[in-house]
């Protein structure tokens, strides 16, 4: 992520809009926005599957299911932030290994922190 470019454009989108960029209020700005879009998009060039290793043998055979897990995430359409609670589940292999639940939070984080459209996060 090139932060010094983002700031460039939280620049001339503040002048496009008619604000005084020289102002008190806004001095810091486009570094503020710059450091909350590397968090944002924190998930770009992360890869999700690597959250799924270590696999346990469980002999566990049942779906196994996370529910009501918060999420934030940025529609690619618009840039406007949209939030949402998901559920995951999986059934385990026919060996029984399992995944950590954590594991699966991790990688709806990790899938979120991308720009998105809502569909797209249902079928990773």
């Amino acid at each position: 992520m090139d932060k010094k470019l983002i700031e460039q454009g939280v620049r001339l989108i503040l002048e496009g809009i008619g604000e005084d960029i020289s102002r008190e209020g806004l001095l810091r700005t486009p570094q503020r926005v710059a450091d909350m879009y590397e968090e944002l998009f924190s998930g770009m060039d992360k890869d999700p599957s690597v959250y799924l290793e270590p696999l346990f043998d469980e002999d566990h055979d049942e779906m196994i299911i996370v529910k009501d897990i918060p999420f934030y995430s940025v529609c690619e359409h618009h840039m406007v932030p949209f939030v949402g609670k998901a559920h995951i589940a999986y059934v385990p292999n026919k060996s029984g290994r399992i995944v950590g639940l954590s594991k699966l939070t991790r990688v709806l984080e990790v899938v979120s922190h991308r720009l998105q459209v809502q569909e797209r996060l249902t079928t990773i």
